[in-house]
């Protein structure tokens, strides 16, 4: 039993990992696409609602890649604000350009990353149909 209950914790882990890539992804893509302004902070609370309304995303997973982009200064923390506001850096620009989605998965684990994102993106189809 013990077993296959550490197995269940290292594929949720592993799972959860990956949605956060996904959810890194689509952050990353909604600027491109300019569904959130590349010169004005947006808040954090603003940005995830909006993510969380357009794709079937975890709120929790986007809040942890909002946080994992703003540790690898994909995105900037505004300082001025009263609120928890974010914006895109050059260096999440530069990642815009950069393996389709423009997120560099850690362990080179790209093709996972993909085939996570067709999953997305075929439910988001689905529910658009």
């Amino acid at each position: 039993m013990k077993e296959s209950s550490g197995r269940d914790s290292d594929r949720r882990s592993h799972e959860t990992a990956e949605f956060v890539l996904v959810a890194e992804a689509a952050i990353l893509r909604a600027f491109r696409d300019r569904l959130f302004s590349r010169e004005q902070a947006i808040p954090v609370t603003d940005l995830v609602e909006r993510m969380t309304n357009r794709l079937p995303i975890r709120r929790d997973d986007l809040t942890a890649a909002v946080r994992r982009l703003t540790a690898s200064e994909a995105l900037r923390l505004d300082s001025a604000s009263a609120v928890e506001s974010v914006s895109i850096t050059a260096r999440g620009l530069d990642r815009l350009g950069t393996l389709g989605f423009g997120v560099r998965p850690a362990n080179n684990d790209w093709q996972s990353l993909t085939q996570c994102m067709r999953r997305v993106e075929s439910r988001l189809q689905g529910s658009a149909a």
